[in-house]
């Protein structure tokens, strides 16, 4: 359990390119849960709180849910609510339509707290 980290999944987005909420979308390989419940179950053993920001309340989540202050701006807002409504020192966040995170990569990513503000991975030599 990575105990001074709270787990943020960013589930507010509008999904204009899919047309719908991709978050909602059930997967074969999920066993039919979404995408979001997904990266749920993925987050909840690891963290001491889940938390997913929305647009909206959503009755499918049964963990907290926060809301951006000022609708549709993006990501960002999500994480602004996200950081207000937490009490530990670290925030993972993670998009709601990853659902096959590997526990592992998230517990080697918490291992470099401490290190700077932040923990962001390099891909090709880009921030993700």
């Amino acid at each position: 359990m990575i105990d001074d980290c709270t787990a943020l999944i960013l589930a507010g987005g509008a999904s204009r390119r899919m047309g719908r909420d991709k978050t909602r979308i059930e997967l074969h390989e999920l066993q039919g849960r979404t995408l979001l419940q997904g990266c749920i179950d993925v987050m909840q053993p690891l963290f001491p709180r889940v938390l997913v920001s929305v647009a909206e309340f959503r009755d499918d989540i049964e963990v907290p849910q926060v809301y951006d202050e000022v609708a549709l701006q993006g990501p960002l807002a999500g994480v602004c609510a996200g950081l207000k409504a937490i009490a530990t020192p670290w925030i993972f966040v993670v998009a709601g339509d990853m659902p096959f995170l590997k526990p592992a990569l998230i517990e080697r990513l918490a291992s470099f707290r401490g290190q700077g503000d932040a923990v962001v991975p390099l891909i090709d030599g880009f921030p993700q």
